[in-house]
């Protein structure tokens, strides 16, 4: 009926039509009607495999590998339905609104992870044999037993966790994200918003503290390597202060004995006090 109707508005009323469909789907004797029809009234074919196009254009404000990301998971399940990366991109954007504006990018990266994992689980669980326990550790090591014991009855890994494991391995990894992210997908009660946002503080803390750690070990490793210029006792001496609760007592005994040999015995004693 509908190859008839697309047929008579395209011969007496001039139109062009578009047919979007999945004839995948089509069965038995519509299968071989529309096959007829298609030779008949079709002009040209364009089979669209890849969501990419629709992901990239409707992520603006994204990170570029949070995009390639999302591609990758495409691709690699095979997952082309774009209402999927919709809600995605939809419930991602709504959890960034809640959050403050600096977050780390390991912070957007697991959210964006949770979510696809979420909705991976909700609209296809049952389709790949998924569910929230086949990512949690527990399950990561009794795998890990199964294939020490090679024995004939081992169930044999899903192959999208596979895959998934290809993209991120944060994907297999159970944490408080996971927990937290769980309870929304699974409407819990006890879900509460603000303990993505201090997950998201938490992280955002580790990695400030990383890159004063890191910066400390720079100014180390251009003592070894008499890199030093003039103002070198005073800029290492304010990271030294930094990493104060940091590192441990044995590494800023070796920042007291330094700022000791350049000549900055205030610094240093004032160091050694705090």
């Amino acid at each position: 009926d509908i190859m008839g109707l697309a047929n008579q508005i395209k011969l007496e009323k001039n139109c062009q039509v578009i047919l979007i469909l999945d004839e995948s789907k089509a069965e038995g004797e519509n299968k071989s009607k529309y096959s007829e029809y298609k030779e008949k009234l079709i002009d040209e074919t364009i089979i669209i495999n890849s969501v990419e196009p629709l992901i990239r254009e409707f992520s603006q404000g994204i990170d570029e590998r949070l995009i390639e990301l999302m591609i990758k998971f495409a691709d690699s399940l095979e997952i082309h339905n774009f209402r999927f990366f919709q809600k995605v991109i939809k419930l991602y954007k709504k959890f960034r609104e809640q959050m403050p504006e600096k977050v780390t990018y390991s912070t957007k990266e697991i959210i964006l992870i949770r979510i696809l994992q979420g909705y991976l689980i909700t609209d296809f669980g049952s389709l790949y044999n998924l569910c929230w326990d086949d990512f949690t550790l527990k399950n990561g090591v009794k795998k890990l037993l199964a294939k020490r014991n090679d024995t004939a009855s081992t169930e044999k890994e899903n192959t999208k966790l596979i895959k998934l494991k290809k993209i991120s391995y944060s994907f297999v990894k159970d944490d408080l994200w996971m927990v937290e992210f769980k309870k929304w997908f699974e409407q819990h009660d006890d879900f509460d918003d603000s303990k993505i946002s201090e997950l998201a503080q938490s992280d955002l803390i580790d990695a400030e503290q990383e890159m004063i750690k890191n910066e400390f070990w720079m100014l180390c490793y251009q003592i070894w390597n008499y890199q030093c210029n003039e103002d070198f006792p005073n800029r290492f001496f304010k990271s030294s202060m930094k990493n104060i609760g940091l590192l441990n007592l044995g590494n800023l005994d070796f920042a007291i004995t330094i700022l000791e040999e350049f000549g900055a015995i205030d610094e240093s004693k004032e160091l050694e006090q705090k």
